[in-house]
C-alpha cells in the first residue's frame, strides 16, 4: 500500500462520521425486525436530533406509506463499525513498521559494509543476495 493510498484512507476518514461507530441491535425506527439485523451508530450526538445519529440515513420501503431504515446483516455491521474504528490505528502501524523496516535495512547496509570493506567478495555475495530477496524470489 502507498504513501499515497494511506493518505486518500486518511482523508476518507476524515469526510466520514466521526467514530467510534458500533453496531446496535435492532432498528431505531420502531418495526419489530429480525433481531439479526443491526444499525451502525455513532457516540456522537447529533444536534438536531439530540440522540447518536445513525451512520446510514437511506430508507426503504416498509408498508404503504412507511419508510424504514436499511438493515444490515450484524455481522456485516460489527465489521463496518470496526473498520472505521481500526482504520486510524492501522494507518499508523503501517508507517511504524514501514519506519522501522528502513531503519534495520540501513543497519543491516551499514553492518555488511563494514564487512564488505574487509572481504570484498562477500560484500558482492551478499548484493546477490539481496537482490534475489528483493525481487520477489525469495531465494
Amino acid at each position: 500500500m502507498t504513501e499515497e493510498r494511506l493518505k486518500e484512507l486518511e482523508e476518507l476518514m476524515e469526510w466520514a462520521t466521526h467514530g467510534p461507530w458500533y453496531a446496535k441491535p435492532g432498528c431505531s425506527c420502531g418495526h419489530n425486525h429480525n433481531p439479526e439485523v443491526a444499525m451502525l451508530e455513532t457516540e456522537a450526538i447529533h444536534p438536531q436530533l439530540h440522540a447518536p445519529p445513525p451512520i446510514v440515513w437511506h430508507g426503504v420501503p416498509f408498508r404503504e406509506g412507511e419508510v424504514c431504515c436499511i438493515h444490515m446483516e450484524s455481522e456485516d455491521a460489527q465489521f463496518c463499525a470496526a473498520a472505521r474504528n481500526e482504520m486510524p490505528e492501522l494507518i499508523a502501524e503501517i508507517r511504524r513498521l514501514r519506519e522501522e523496516n528502513e531503519k534495520l535495512k540501513s543497519a543491516i547496509i551499514t553492518a555488511a559494509a563494514r564487512k564488505a570493506a574487509r572481504d570484498p567478495e562477500a560484500w558482492e555475495d551478499f548484493l546477490k543476495r539481496l537482490e534475489v530477496r528483493t525481487d520477489g524470489t525469495g531465494g
